[in-house]
């Protein structure tokens, strides 16, 4: 997929353009009798999961883009798949990025860990536990102190835990 960004140009002034697979392109169109020279950005975008990423951004960033995917996760993904640390998501192989998009469709991602983690915090507050109690009230869970500090905290344990 293709996108191109572009200020002050109608649509339909980039279709008289010919447009390569390179990342800066230089042009002289003639449109309505008004010629102009544009300099066009042309962005390929690469489809993981549901999400498009830039070629330039690093795969490690974009698998952690993800939410429940952390370092050790994408370390982990990575090295199922022999992907070096600094690569980028342009550099992969399609069929790489088949691979990791099933291997991600079998993980517990967005939505579903966030709805994990909800109904777990619900349960702690259902049986009156100690943890459930503190989350409910807004307070630090994990035995921080609470005379001073606490704006984490309070910003992190806020009631049902929104996002």
């Amino acid at each position: 997929m293709v996108a191109i960004a572009c200020k002050f140009i109608r649509p339909a002034f980039l279709r008289h353009l010919q447009i390569s697979r390179c990342h800066t392109r230089v042009g002289v169109a003639n449109l309505e009798g008004i010629s102009a020279v544009v300099k066009l950005h042309v962005v390929t975008m690469v489809f993981i999961l549901g999400v498009n990423f830039s070629e330039q951004k690093l795969v490690s960033k974009a698998l952690q883009s993800f939410y429940a995917l952390g370092p050790r996760a994408c370390e982990r993904i990575m090295a199922k798949y022999t992907i070096y640390r600094l690569a980028k998501v342009g550099s992969l192989a399609p069929k790489t990025v088949t691979s990791l998009t099933a291997e991600l469709s079998q993980m517990t991602l967005d939505s579903d860990a966030k709805k994990i983690m909800q109904d777990n915090i619900r349960r702690l507050k259902d049986i009156g536990s100690l943890r459930g109690r503190r989350h409910a009230m807004g307070m630090p869970v994990r035995g921080q102190r609470t005379r001073t500090q606490t704006a984490t905290a309070k910003k992190l344990n806020r009631l049902d835990r929104r996002f």
